[in-house]
């Protein structure tokens, strides 16, 4: 024993797991490094905020994400078990991460920091977006069906996270207006998904469409759009309002150029 003690006791004692919801924060370790913490019912994970969640370089790349997609789509053929078990526990490990950053998120926007927000549910996407990536290169590359299934079921979840942590970034940013259309797109590729599975009778019953639905309604609601530029648009060209059209056109592209900067509540 080297006379420093690994007991989890008291870290755990003064950080109750009663409350609803995930129990999540950040901290910051004796070299001044930022972790994220997400606490359990027996103990607790400790990750790190960027690359990895585990802190590692697995086979010398920053994720199995990238090694993986780096593979000659011939050598997919010789991947085993292990293989794939390791990809696996790397989509479990960005999946802890994003539940953590957006309940980190939520903490901050409630303590009325939204910058700190902003970084935290940008962090969500980027993580949402590493295990949707994942997905893609085993839709594209695994020759086993039986592989892809228990990964590509998560799509919609997934999808919604993304979405969700996407669009409060951008209501705090001040750009509620692509919030919501970015809300539609989210919910469009939900949908997309069910129906290209057959399955589109399961949509109505997805609770990741239901809760971008409400969010939806409370943005448009609270910051009082009743068309967003987009939308704007499509009513222009279907009534053949070309120089109205051409004018949103426009404020659409000022507006994707513009800083992101904190502005909301």
């Amino acid at each position: 024993m080297d006379g420093v003690s690994k007991d989890i006791t008291s870290i755990l004692a003064d950080w109750p797991n009663d409350q609803e919801g995930v129990a999540a924060r950040l901290i910051i370790d004796g070299d001044g490094r930022q972790w994220l913490q997400m606490r359990l019912h027996l103990g607790l994970l400790q990750m790190a905020l960027d690359g990895r969640p585990d802190g590692q370089r697995p086979r010398g790349c920053g994720s199995l994400l990238e090694h993986f997609g780096r593979l000659p789509a011939e050598q997919w053929a010789r991947l085993d078990d292990s293989d794939y078990a390791e990809l696996s526990r790397e989509v479990t490990q960005f999946y802890h991460r994003r539940v953590g950053l957006l309940a980190v998120a939520g903490q901050c926007q409630a303590r009325g920091e939204p910058g700190r927000a902003i970084e935290m549910f940008r962090r969500a996407v980027r993580d949402a977006d590493h295990n949707l990536a994942i997905m893609d290169l085993l839709h594209a590359r695994c020759p086993d069906d039986r592989r892809v299934e228990p990964h590509e079921q998560y799509r919609p979840f997934v999808l919604g996270q993304r979405t969700y942590a996407l669009a409060h970034r951008l209501v705090l940013q001040g750009r509620r207006d692509e919030a919501v259309e970015q809300i539609k797109a989210g919910r469009s590729a939900i949908e997309g998904v069910y129906r290209n599975g057959g399955a589109a009778e399961l949509i109505e019953y997805d609770p990741s469409v239901k809760q971008l639905r409400q969010l939806e309604r409370r943005i448009r609601r609270t910051y009082k759009i009743d068309r967003t530029l987009a939308e704007q648009l499509a009513d222009a060209i279907d009534q053949e309002q070309y120089e109205r059209a051409a004018d949103l056109r426009d404020q659409i592209a000022r507006r994707q150029d513009g800083p992101d900067e904190p502005g909301g509540p």
